[in-house]
């Protein structure tokens, strides 16, 4: 898969909706546990093409203090 391949080892989980349609979206979860990893991917995969089609990302705001309780 796309995102698998551009992510390698930071891809946890891609979930795919409406795939084949002009909606088509997915949901991504990483591997990290330091802040702002999914901003710095968002940067990196906004305005690649999949399919001739240019992407556009977004990334969920870091809650460090979620992440204070997992540890």
């Amino acid at each position: 898969m796309f995102f698998e391949h551009e992510l390698g080892h930071l891809a946890k989980g891609v979930t795919v909706y409406d795939a084949g349609t002009p909606n088509a979206h997915a949901d991504l979860e990483l591997k990290a546990d330091v802040p702002y990893v999914a901003e710095a991917v968002a940067r990196e995969l906004q305005g690649r093409r999949l399919a001739g089609v240019a992407l556009r990302v977004s990334a969920a705001p870091f809650d460090d203090e979620a992440s204070q309780h997992q540890r």
